[in-house]
């Protein structure tokens, strides 16, 4: 433990000696070595800044200092290594600003001071955090100096800024451990100093990124303004060989004069006052950028001939013409200069707003929310959002790491290079995304800037589905492997369909498969399929087509032992996506790209869904990703939904799934369903469902009270509770109707006529037999 008046104190700091007490400048034993001189110079500016500390602290009335100064001595005192020490403190004066986490940084050593050597590993990595984030704060400096005349940085703030995440990482370790078992906390804080060495990275990357985008846009901005340059330059060299032509000059005579020519003084005007001095100085910050504009959009103004330096009526004298021509003259030249400069202004005006989104995403990396104060305007810029958008899904992949880590870490080793390119995928998807709407800007195409922030919403939107689908995999207890590149992501029927042709080429391919009477094209070949009877369709078209006909197929192969059903049913999801707008939500779940399974949910108004379509491959009929999938998107629909309506199959495994584990009771017994000569349970799921009496009954639990009471369904109609076995009238296992004829016509009556709700499903093991509880409906 250091001593008090071991302490270097402020006002005679000079006279101090190196080696003060407890901080022995020449001990060997590092977690991490620096030139030793730089170390001792690092150390002894340490030394400085805890003096100060401890000076400030003394001031304080009562005993406040004196105890905290108390507990910092207990903390730093908790390692004996002399750079272990150094390491505490720095993480401490790193913290200290903000109180609160000044304290839990001295609670975390707390509850490590049973394990110091991993306590100073993890002080180690932060203060190697805090080292790079001096670095890259003097980088930043350097970075935000060659891009900005005014504007100046606080340093101290963008460092502080960098090393937000890593204190949160000691944040949440703090807490973790709080609440773990003993047995746990080596692992945690080996997992701790991994994502520590990671963030020291991550901000390394992030800055080289920025300095990466500052020279990409720098030279694009130069590209461009090279062009019009040489474009003006051109056309004046054109113009005078013409005059001179005229005018009886030789070939080689022009080419002389030509040669000798000095750059147009118009061009020289434009350019003298900004372009020069941006070239001279190599910064490009969008107030700049905006002057060029201005000097450009100057050459076509509006009554160009009204702020002329020569007058109109001089201008008519020194051309030989009268006023109205001399007008004529100066308008024709105006057309032609908004002609030439008016493209150039479009991208240069394109360009500014990423340069303008640009300059915030520093000042974001910077300040954080603390961002200073922008110029009036440029906070509400569209293409600020962008950035902001994006920003939003990486904290969310980030979330999302942490929550596939949690998720799989009891089940099976998953190293972090398995989450890191799981997650990669994501984050390359929003990049894509953002280079796609970067280059259908660069070539002029109009994009309302609304349609970038809403997709870049809609995918953040479905990044949290996918984790959703993610966390409800793993209760249904899908592998890891199994969901590598997946993705989840819910549209609206308006959405899917908003692209002019895509319903028309579904309508004609669908309608050309069927016309064949023949299986429907099989999943691998419809993108082919599109590729014949799309020649003119877009890829926005052709992708949207493309996932529409994929569910159709699974449609087609779900019902393909039901041909007239699987008519209406798919006739019936076309008609949705026709004509229900934003009041049908599909839920997808893709892998690679392709649709796995997928499911709908109809607004009936009044805080009733109508949930259908509900389909999985059938190949993986027997894994647990549609589950997944129908787990996640009911949980979400229910979150601004009071009923959940559906039908479904009495005969199919899935209608158990929907009663057992969806949370659904069998309100209603439709026979002849949809005139298809089929029989239909009718569905609700209702929050209240949950307080039914056989809900949290187990399935033995369950069908010993059957045993027991109900034996060969024997009941009173006048039960509250009643609990039926239906066994397959052939002895084979259930898969269709005809084989619980009986329950359909029993239970039909009771529910139907009678007042009762079916409340449990299950099947037994070998699917031979079939037990259902029912209840009177306000039991």
């Amino acid at each position: 433990m250091i001593k008090e008046q071991s302490l270097p104190n402020i006002n005679n700091f000079e006279k101090q000696p190196v080696e003060a007490e407890g901080f022995d400048m020449e001990e060997k034993n590092r977690d991490y070595e620096l030139p030793l001189e730089k170390e001792k110079e690092s150390s002894m500016e340490i030394m400085k800044q805890m003096a100060e500390y401890y000076n400030k602290l003394k001031e304080l009335k009562g005993k406040s200092g004196t105890e905290k100064i108390n507990k910092i001595k207990n903390f730093i005192g908790g390692s004996k290594n002399q750079q272990a020490k150094i390491n505490r403190v720095k993480a401490f004066l790193s913290l200290e600003q903000d109180p609160d986490m000044g304290d839990r940084i001295m609670h975390l050593g707390e509850r490590l001071k049973e394990k110091p050597k991993l306590a100073d590993k993890v002080f180690a990595e932060y203060a190697a955090n805090v080292d790079s984030a001096e670095k890259n704060a003097d980088e930043l400096a350097k970075l935000y100096n060659e891009i900005f005349f005014e504007k100046q940085i606080d340093r101290n703030k963008a460092k502080m800024a960098m090393l937000k995440n890593a204190g949160n990482l000691l944040y949440w370790a703090n807490e973790g451990l709080f609440s773990c078992e003993e047995q746990e906390k080596e692992d945690m804080i080996n997992d701790l100093i991994l994502q520590l060495r990671r963030q020291e990275k991550a901000q390394k990357a992030i800055l080289n990124d920025l300095k990466s985008l500052a020279a990409t846009l720098n030279k694009k901005y130069k590209e461009i303004n090279d062009l019009w340059r040489k474009k003006d330059w051109d056309e004046e060299i054109e113009l005078q060989a013409h005059f001179l032509e005229q005018d009886g000059f030789s070939k080689k005579e022009i080419e002389s004069h030509i040669e000798a020519m000095d750059e147009p003084i118009e061009n020289y005007i434009a350019s003298i006052e900004e372009k020069d001095e941006i070239d001279k100085q190599k910064k490009y910050d969008s107030e700049r950028i905006k002057k060029i504009i201005n000097k450009l959009e100057n050459y076509y103004r509006e009554n160009l001939y009204l702020d002329s330096i020569l007058k109109l009526s001089d201008f008519a004298k020194i051309w030989q013409v009268d006023e109205s021509q001399a007008k004529k003259i100066l308008e024709d030249k105006r057309l032609y200069q908004e002609e030439r400069y008016k493209p150039f202004v479009g991208k240069f005006k394109i360009l500014l707003k990423f340069q303008q989104s640009f300059e915030q995403k520093i000042d974001q990396f910077i300040y954080g929310d603390g961002m200073p104060e922008l110029p009036e305007g440029v906070k509400q810029e569209a293409a600020d959002l962008i950035f902001q958008k994006y920003q939003e899904i990486i904290d969310q992949t980030k979330i999302t790491k942490i929550q596939l880590k949690a998720l799989f870490k009891n089940k099976k080793k998953v190293s972090d290079e398995e989450i890191d390119q799981a997650t990669e995928i994501i984050i390359k998807k929003a990049d894509n995304l953002l280079h796609n709407f970067a280059q259908r800007f660069s070539q002029d195409e109009k994009i309302d800037e609304k349609e970038i922030i809403n997709e870049l919403e809609n995918y953040k939107a479905n990044l949290i589905l996918t984790a959703s689908v993610w966390k409800a995999a793993d209760k249904e207890g899908i592998n890891f492997e199994d969901l590598e590149d997946v993705s989840s992501e819910r549209k609206t029927a308006g959405e899917i369909t908003e692209h002019g042709k895509t319903m028309k080429l579904v309508n004609e391919i669908y309608d050309r498969e069927t016309s064949k009477k023949q299986p429907f094209i099989p999943g691998g070949n419809i993108r082919s399929a599109i590729s014949q009877y799309a020649a003119e369709a877009s890829p926005e078209e052709r992708e949207r087509a493309g996932e529409i006909l994929e569910m159709i197929n699974i449609y087609s192969k779900q019902y393909a032992h039901k041909p007239k059903l699987r008519e209406k049913l798919i006739q019936g999801f076309i008609d949705k996506l026709n004509t229900a707008g934003d009041k049908t939500a599909i839920y997808s779940f893709k892998k690679g790209g392709h649709v796995l399974a997928f499911d709908r949910f109809d607004d009936l108004g009044k805080g009733k869904k109508y949930f259908g379509s509900f389909n999985v491959l059938p190949a993986l009929t027997d894994s647990a990703i549609g589950s997944a999938l129908l787990r996640a998107s009911l949980d979400k629909e229910a979150e601004q939904s009071a009923e959940i309506e559906a039908d479904c199959e009495p005969e199919k495994l899935i209608s158990s799934y929907y009663i057992e584990k969806a949370g659904f009771v069998v309100k209603k017994i439709i026979p002849d369903y949809g005139d298809a000569g089929i029989t239909a349970f009718n569905i609700s799921r209702k929050k209240e469902n949950s307080k039914y009496y056989y809900r949290d009954y187990k399935a033995e639990d369950l069908k010993k009270e059957h045993e027991n009471n109900f034996s060969n369904n024997k009941f009173n109609k006048d039960d509250q509770y009643i609990i039926l076995k239906f066994e397959s009238n052939d002895g084979k296992p259930i898969e269709n109707e005809q084989q619980i004829k009986e329950i359909l016509d029993q239970a039909g009556d009771l529910i139907n006529s009678n007042g009762y709700v079916m409340t449990r499903y299950i099947f037994s093991k070998d699917r031979r037999a079939v037990y259902c509880a029912l209840e009177r409906e306000g039991s």
